[in-house]
């Protein structure tokens, strides 16, 4: 499926030059190529190439910026490749536009859970880097 989905993608790019069409007919190209956008980024993210989902997902979101589907794909995608804050920002908003969706739902709370853990890292590390540089002061140099 993906590997339709994108072959669709490609063939407006190929046919389409964004620079010389009218409104009307971006409009009409968005109406198609928007949605092959967005489920590229769902089976991309299913088969876990989260940076590929997250690409095809900002596509979406720069024509619609409140659409919620694919801020939770690129959210859920974010998280998987580290980025919390970018991921926080998009499930923030996709919970806002989509309050009863059990899925934006989980996916920022495993965010909100990835930010305590990352958090707690960096605590940790400040902590044995203020250790190392309170020894590396005591100690005479050679």
């Amino acid at each position: 499926a993906a590997r339709l989905y994108e072959q669709g993608v490609f063939k407006f790019a190929d046919w389409y030059g964004d620079e010389f069409a009218s409104e009307e007919e971006r409009a009409l190209v968005n109406e198609s190529k928007l949605p092959l956008h967005l489920n590229l980024a769902v089976c991309s993210f299913r088969l876990g190439n989260h940076a590929h989902a997250a690409a095809h997902a900002s596509q979406v979101i720069q024509h619609e910026p409140h659409n919620a589907k694919a801020l939770y794909m690129r959210g859920a995608s974010r998280t998987a490749l580290g980025d919390i804050d970018g991921a926080l920002a998009d499930l923030e908003l996709a919970a806002e536009l989509a309050p009863t969706d059990a899925g934006v739902r989980r996916a920022l709370r495993e965010c909100r859970a990835g930010q305590r853990l990352q958090r707690e890292r960096e605590r940790r590390l400040g902590r044995r880097m203020a250790a190392w540089g309170a020894g590396e002061a005591a100690s005479p140099a050679p």
